[in-house]
Formats: C-alpha cells, sequence, structure tokens
C-alpha cells in the first residue's frame, strides 16, 4: 500500500503546483509557451506515477497465477491420494469377496450347501 499512497501524493503535489501555475493570477505572468510546459509536466508526471502501478498490477497477477498453481498441485496430490485409497479399499473388497466365497464354500460341504441355497455370496436362487 505504500507504493500506492506515495503515488496519490505526488499526483496530489503535481495537481496542486499546476493549479497554482494555471491559476487566473499566474496566467496573467506566464506564456503559452510555460502553460504548454506545465501540462507537458503534468502529462509526465502521470505516466511516470502509472509506471510503478502496472508493475504492481503485473506483480499482483504472478503472485495470483502463483497461488492458483499450488493450489492446483495440492488438488492433484490429495486426488492421487483418493485414488490409492480406493485402489487399496478395491483390493480390500476383492481380498474380503475370495475370503467369504471361501468359508461359504466350507460351509456349504459341511451343512449341504444351506448358504446357496439361499442364495448368498452370488447363487442364484431358481
Amino acid at each position: 500500500m505504500r507504493l500506492g499512497s506515495e503515488t496519490i501524493a505526488l499526483l496530489t503535489r503535481t495537481i496542486d503546483t499546476l493549479d497554482h501555475q494555471t491559476s487566473h493570477a499566474q496566467h496573467a505572468l506566464l506564456s503559452v509557451e510555460e502553460l504548454k510546459c506545465a501540462l507537458l509536466q503534468l502529462m509526465a508526471t502521470v505516466e511516470a506515477a502509472g509506471k510503478p502501478a502496472e508493475a504492481e498490477r503485473v506483480w499482483a497477477e504472478g503472485e495470483k497465477a502463483n497461488k492458483t498453481k499450488v493450489e492446483v498441485e495440492r488438488v492433484e496430490r490429495e486426488t492421487e491420494s483418493v485414488k490409492a485409497d480406493a485402489d487399496r479399499a478395491w483390493k480390500e473388497a476383492e481380498r474380503s469377496v475370495g475370503e467369504t466365497e471361501t468359508l461359504m464354500v466350507e460351509l456349504g460341504g459341511l451343512g449341504g450347501g444351506g448358504w446357496e441355497a439361499e442364495g448368498v455370496g452370488g447363487a442364484r436362487q431358481e
């Protein structure tokens, strides 16, 4: 904010000076060429004051883009983590299904196929 305050102060002083130079009292004392120089000085000051402001705007946009890049990278890492968790859960589910089918076969062999008759474990009821 310091740069903005300094720029505003500079422009304020320049405008005050221009107002004084172009006042009715000074107008009678200054030639057209001197008035033209005062106006050119004001234009040069405004342009010069605008350069740091433009640089600050570009810098701020760069910072915003950098923050966006960091956020995208964080989301990508989280996505990879979620994918890895989902893959682990899928493998665990497949392992559990295999164990359940093994238990169903073992229990089915002991009791004469009770699980399949009830439709447990993907067996079709007829």
